[in-house]
């Protein structure tokens, strides 16, 4: 900046003394000229644009910060049902501005294990102000799901003779038993 500043200066024809007076005036609708295109050139350089800074998604939220100031103080610390994010495959959830950058998604249910999601970030944002953004979209792919333990328990039984076994299963995402039954097999000697 300093160097076109000089270089405006030089092409203007002005030269300044030591106590900052103009010495010579010649070419001074020029340098005003220069001037203007200067301010005008570093107002379009992007410098207010809005990116999303950090993208975190959690195991059942998702954070969102951007490079600016965005949300009004009023909307901080609030719950809202207003569609901040677009997420695909749809989740429904509620936003919370946890401050005047940081957006919080939580969803009304736990996300969906081995999942691909895509993220794209609204003009709902903005608040109605006319500011220039670049929010690419963001993708994240939930955890797979697996089988953290199991514990096995046996006991007797005196009627007939055999054992009742029992095993707890442990997972990573909540398990409705009805629904995990149709997936379970039990073999005895490879039969």
């Amino acid at each position: 900046m300093n160097i076109i500043v000089r270089l405006i200066l030089k092409s203007a024809n002005l030269c300044f003394n030591d106590e900052g007076e103009m010495l010579k005036k010649t070419g001074l609708t020029s340098f005003l000229i220069l001037l203007s295109v200067l301010v005008f050139l570093s107002s379009c350089s992007g410098g207010d644009e809005i990116k999303i800074s950090e993208f975190s998604p959690g195991e059942n939220n998702i954070e969102v910060v951007f490079s600016n100031d965005i949300a009004p103080a009023d909307t901080v610390g609030k719950w809202s049902d207003t569609g901040f994010l677009t997420i695909e495959p749809h989740v429904s959830g509620k936003y919370k501005w946890l401050d005047s950058r940081t957006l919080y998604f939580s969803p009304d249910a736990p996300l969906e294990p081995i999942q691909q999601y895509s993220v794209k970030v609204t003009n709902k944002v903005l608040f109605n102000k006319d500011i220039k953004v670049n929010f690419d979209e963001q993708t994240f792919k939930t955890k797979s799901f697996e089988v953290l333990g199991a514990d096995f328990f046996w006991s007797p039984q005196k009627e007939d003779k055999s054992l009742n076994i029992q095993v707890n299963l442990k997972f990573n995402y909540p398990v409705a038993p009805e629904n995990l039954k149709k997936y379970l097999e039990v073999k005895l000697n490879s039969e």
